[in-house]
């Protein structure tokens, strides 16, 4: 998901594709902050709390709104 100047969309929607991701989540997040015009948006939804671990066997990665804000500045 490289995208050019000219290339940029004005939204992205993703819900629980990214629960997966362990250490490409911030990876993933910047590339779509990339992809997205400048007045775009991004919609993601997470589970809500503080847990990032394996849970049947899949990494999930919880949020809170504060935890998700503080994130999203590193």
């Amino acid at each position: 998901m490289d995208a050019s100047i000219h290339d940029r969309t004005t939204g992205i929607t993703v819900e629980c594709n990214l629960t997966d991701m362990q250490k490409e989540l911030s990876d993933v997040v910047r590339k779509m902050i990339r992809a997205t015009k400048d007045d775009g948006y991004m919609y993601t939804s997470f589970t809500y709390g503080e847990f990032h671990g394996y849970r049947n066997g899949r990494y999930f990665t919880d949020f809170t709104s504060e935890g998700f804000a503080k994130f999203m500045i590193q």
